[in-house]
């Protein structure tokens, strides 16, 4: 019998769950100890309308998923006083399905490319009262590096936290660029909602509920948003079909999955779900706003694993 990816995640999914499976003692670890090192691999919305070149084209009769690696790593730069930095370095790359290739003759995947650093400023006022600020730079293209037009990207986030022992709340603005300017409020809430639920709000990236079943494993379940802007140049493809334009994507994913702690140093994450589209084409680097082509992507199956280090307590 096949198994499929979503029978593989719900197998994980119960694994993960069975303590004994691991056999290993925490000594007081706990999911929310400040995390260092991160790695997801996730599926993406699938392209139903690839780009075609000069020459006729038939879809071929299975599409290829899209998908996604990203890593991150945080360092510190100063953890003492009242004024804290840390540093980030973000690594992406998608793998994306839909565009003609000359050499091969038929619809082939290219990969995409993102690369971001990141400092992070964290202010505390008092006990109950941060500050926090992030300003992140990089580039995201169809070449490993590329610091051409179209491909550069910044982004900054102020927030400022108020603290309880029982919730965290907190108002901000976010601003990006990548061929144009555009700002976005930013509300953050997390604490209990109902029962032993617990809501993590973060408009507009994520609305999730979660359940702790002790302090190395639990559950949650919610919509988490999903974007990548890259520049693809004429060096994707052996193609001038829509060379040097800009790809924007926004999803929207449903989730259910499970985190848990299964070392003081090492975290599993696995989840199901859906792929929601909302947004999947080429723009035109001069008039961001002008859609040259619709990669049609439509609602799929989502699965996504990663791994996590975590500072012992």
């Amino acid at each position: 019998m096949k198994i499929g990816y979503c029978q593989y995640a719900l197998l994980l999914l119960c694994v993960l769950f069975q303590g004994k499976a691991f056999g290993v003692s925490l000594c007081g670890q706990d999911l929310d100890a400040p995390r260092f090192f991160e790695v997801n691999i996730q599926s993406l919305s699938t392209t139903f309308s690839p780009v075609y070149g000069v020459q006729p084209a038939v879809l071929p009769q299975s599409i290829t998923p899209n998908f996604l690696f990203d890593a991150s790593l945080r360092f510190p730069l100063k953890l003492s006083g009242a004024t804290k930095f840390l540093g980030q370095v973000d690594i992406q790359q998608e793998i994306m399905f839909g565009f003609w290739d000359v050499r091969e003759a038929e619809v082939e995947d290219i990969h995409l490319y993102e690369n971001q650093l990141s400092f992070i400023m964290m202010h505390d006022f008092n006990e109950q009262t941060r500050l926090y600020a992030t300003f992140r730079g990089g580039s995201g293209s169809s070449q490993v590096f590329d610091f051409r037009h179209g491909a550069q990207s910044f982004n900054q986030v102020t927030l400022l936290e108020k603290r309880s022992p029982e919730r965290k709340w907190g108002v901000g603005v976010a601003l990006s660029y990548q061929n144009r300017f555009s700002f976005l409020p930013v509300f953050k809430y997390q604490g209990p909602i109902f029962g032993k639920w617990d809501l993590d709000l973060l408009l507009p990236a994520r609305v999730l509920l979660r359940r702790s079943f002790n302090k190395t494993s639990r559950l949650f379940t919610g919509v988490r948003a999903s974007s990548g802007t890259y520049l693809v140049g004429d060096n994707a493809l052996q193609s001038e079909m829509y060379a040097n334009t800009s790809y924007r994507r926004i999803n929207l994913k449903g989730v259910v999955g499970v985190e848990r702690q299964i070392s003081p140093w090492v975290g599993l994450r696995a989840e199901i779900g859906a792929n929601l589209p909302y947004r999947s084409g080429l723009y035109d680097l001069e008039n961001p706003r002008v859609e040259i082509h619709d990669f049609n992507q439509r609602i799929v199956p989502h699965v996504n694993f990663g791994f996590f280090l975590s500072l012992p307590k």
